[in-house]
C-alpha cells in the first residue's frame, strides 16, 4: 500500500493532532497535580496558623493568670 502526497500530508497532520492531544492530556494532569499540591500546602499552612493562634491564646491566658497571682501577692504585702 502506497500513500500519495495528499494522504501522506493528512497522515502526518493526524499524527501531529494525536501527539498534541496526548501532550495536552499530560499537561492537564500535571496542572491537576500541581493544584492538588497547592491545596494540600494551603491546608497545612492553615492548620499551622490555627495551632499557632491556639498556642498564643493559651499563652495569653497563662500570662494573665500569672499577672493575677502577682497582683494578689502584691496586695497581700
Amino acid at each position: 500500500m502506497s500513500l500519495d502526497g495528499d494522504q501522506t500530508a493528512t497522515f502526518k497532520t493526524s499524527v501531529k493532532v494525536v501527539d498534541s492531544e496526548q501532550r495536552l492530556r499530560e499537561l492537564e494532569l500535571e496542572l491537576a497535580q500541581t493544584k492538588l499540591s497547592l491545596v494540600e500546602s494551603e491546608c497545612r499552612s492553615q492548620d499551622l496558623e490555627h495551632r499557632l493562634a491556639a498556642i498564643e491564646a493559651a499563652a495569653g491566658e497563662s500570662k494573665s493568670w500569672f499577672k493575677r497571682i502577682s497582683l494578689v501577692k502584691d496586695a497581700g504585702k
